[in-house]
């Protein structure tokens, strides 16, 4: 099928699109496939997920239509899919937010909006950023450290735990599932942190540090991903401890950030929900651009 531009990873960094649509092919290569001439659809197991909330859970990633696919085409392989799914508990589907039939199939077969998720992105080979080579940095006040991951950071907990539980900025889409409750929703972004320190998910994180005390962190991840030769480094995790809110650490944190992937990294990305304005003012600021939006669904498939 003719896979449209809207489907395309990393498209608006300037590269070939026959080379994205390769490196699209390849990824769905890994996936379980059900196709039809003009709809493509591939999941994934998730292992950790399951674990997690103790239902066997999996994931639509990729959902692709051709632009003249009907809504029963659509339907047609939505209702494959279920068919594939039969013995697991919970599906998270993502849809792109230009294919707004498709989203309609999905609530038309029981799926419930849980989030809108942006990502955020900025080519690093002409941002004006200078790369940071150091290990600490200074600034209004706060001292910056970017440390290796694997690392030990038992008090970054604390702030892991507030910042989803009690101070949530805006609601993500394990909190708005009724199905999970608060306290493992709250659990998933702390396991987070733990599997970013181990070097799992991150390769450094930087700390701030207020007359010696934890303000925040940011994990960063160097090599994410890639196209051809060009290095895509992630911002990984991010928070900021309540009650140092409002003193420039985050958008600080972003900053060096950025000057430390560009140590390996030529594309910078990062994502949240489409409701966070703040860290989306301070990823405009620092010269971050919208690169996509996707509908994220959830359904309960037993009772």
């Amino acid at each position: 099928m003719n896979i449209p531009d809207i489907y395309l990873p990393y498209r608006f960094y300037g590269f070939d699109p026959a080379v994205l649509k390769n490196k699209l092919l390849l990824d769905l290569s890994c996936c379980n496939l059900v196709e039809t001439d003009k709809v493509m659809a591939a999941w994934r197991d998730l292992p950790w997920d399951s674990k997690h909330f103790d239902y066997k859970m999996l994931e639509l990633k990729y959902f692709i239509t051709e632009e003249d696919a009907s809504f029963k085409d659509r339907c047609t392989v939505m209702r494959e899919l279920h068919k594939d799914w039969q013995g697991y508990d919970h599906v998270t589907a993502r849809i792109n937010a230009f294919d707004i039939l498709s989203a309609q199939v999905a609530e038309n077969l029981g799926f419930s909006l849980m989030d809108t998720n942006v990502k955020y992105g900025i080519d690093l080979r002409k941002a004006s950023l200078q790369k940071f080579e150091g290990s600490k940095f200074t600034k209004e006040g706060a001292v910056y450290e970017v440390i290796r991951c694997p690392c030990h950071l038992p008090e970054l907990i604390h702030i892991a735990e507030t910042s989803w539980s009690q101070t949530k900025v805006t609601i993500d889409r394990f909190h708005a599932d009724r199905n999970f409750s608060q306290k493992l929703a709250d659990s998933v972004y702390t396991e987070w942190l733990q599997n970013s320190l181990t070097g799992e998910l991150a390769d450094y994180v930087i700390l701030p540090r207020v007359k010696g005390k934890a303000a925040g962190f940011l994990t960063l991840k160097q090599h994410a991903d890639s196209v051809e030769d060009t290095n895509i480094g992630l911002l990984v995790l991010a928070a900021v401890d309540p009650s140092m809110r409002g003193k420039k650490i985050y958008t600080n944190m972003i900053s060096l950030g950025l000057r430390v992937l560009k140590r390996e990294a030529e594309i910078a990305e990062t994502g949240t929900q489409s409701t966070n304005y703040p860290v989306q003012k301070a990823w405009v600021r620092l010269g971050l651009k919208l690169v996509s939006t996707t509908y994220v669904f959830h359904k309960r498939l037993t009772r």
